[in-house]
């Protein structure tokens, strides 16, 4: 590895562990916690109070729970890479 793939290499590391270090709290927090849990079981019930023939309300409530899934993962993935790259830089740093 060249000394200039090894400063980007490093760069982004530092970039993904700072993107971690932002969001951790901010996702971990119990209000947030709670709203997720809150607005995914609003889904959950939009979809079971709809009525038998209203696909549409159905798949309206399901695209926005899987909108939030999707945003609840995206945001543990950051996490978690941010994590990996802090260890990749103690590695490093040894």
């Amino acid at each position: 590895m060249s000394g200039k793939q090894r400063r980007e290499r490093g760069t982004r590391l530092v970039d993904q562990a700072y993107r971690s270090e932002g969001l951790a709290p901010f996702f971990m927090h119990d209000d947030v916690q709670h709203f997720f849990s809150f607005y995914e079981a609003g889904c959950v019930n939009e979809i079971a109070a709809a009525d038998a023939n209203d696909d549409d309300a159905r798949r309206n409530a399901g695209m926005k729970l899987q909108a939030m899934r999707r945003l609840k993962q995206h945001m543990a993935d950051i996490i978690a890479t941010g994590e990996r790259a802090k260890v990749t830089l103690e590695k490093i740093d040894e």
